[in-house]
């Protein structure tokens, strides 16, 4: 069933997101192993959309960044793969012995709208994007979320928020104190892959 927020995904787009995360496999475990990124195909630069990488370890959360952003799907795929796994500051960095135990799921996102108001979205609808600087460092800080994170997580909005604070780095004071310097994104539909796991011995980079 069709969940709130989300688009169903075809058998193509299945096998497409599939090979998507195959590389997001690939290229992590290329970059663990020999800290650079791994090459891909040229034609993934011809499509634009911004997009999420959300690792799994034995079927519960292991990282996830994304970026609400629209560029080149390819170079941003390439990115994300290894900032997802690396630079997730909720959790240590994924190591190259769990690469073999992960699942990954990779989704592009739609339907953005900016938002003058944090409070100006619906758990299990939209997906949100943070930014705001910090006070007293001047430092740029960005949180984002998925559409179907808050609810997944049992959240409200303001939960949602605290939690997006802490994702994005940021301890140097509470939801009140930052969020008037918010500027803040929702998106509403996502086409997402389900889990998947990726057999590297046969596959090659698309």
């Amino acid at each position: 069933m069709e969940s709130a927020g989300e688009t169903i995904v075809s058998p193509i787009q299945e096998d497409f997101h599939k090979s998507l995360a195959c590389y997001c496999f690939s290229n992590l475990e290329h970059f663990l192993t020999h800290k650079k990124m791994q090459d891909y195909a040229s034609n993934l630069d011809s499509q634009q959309h911004p997009l999420f990488v959300t690792y799994y370890l034995d079927g519960r959360l292991r990282s996830c960044i994304g970026t609400f952003k629209p560029d080149m799907l390819g170079k941003t795929l390439q990115s994300y793969s290894i900032i997802a796994a690396l630079k997730d500051h909720r959790f240590p960095p994924v190591q190259l012995k769990e690469v073999p135990h992960l699942t990954c799921e990779v989704s592009i996102l739609s339907q953005f709208e900016q938002i003058a108001h944090p409070l100006d979205w619906e758990v299990g609808k939209h997906g949100i994007e943070i930014e705001f600087s910090g006070e007293d460092d001047g430092e740029t800080y960005r949180g984002t979320y998925l559409p179907q994170v808050a609810k997944e997580q049992g959240w409200d909005q303001r939960s949602t928020l605290e939690s997006l604070l802490k994702k994005a780095g940021y301890y140097g004071g509470d939801l009140e104190s930052v969020s008037g310097r918010f500027k803040m994104v929702r998106r509403q539909a996502s086409i997402k892959s389900q889990p998947s796991k990726c057999d590297l011995s046969n596959f090659s980079i698309i």
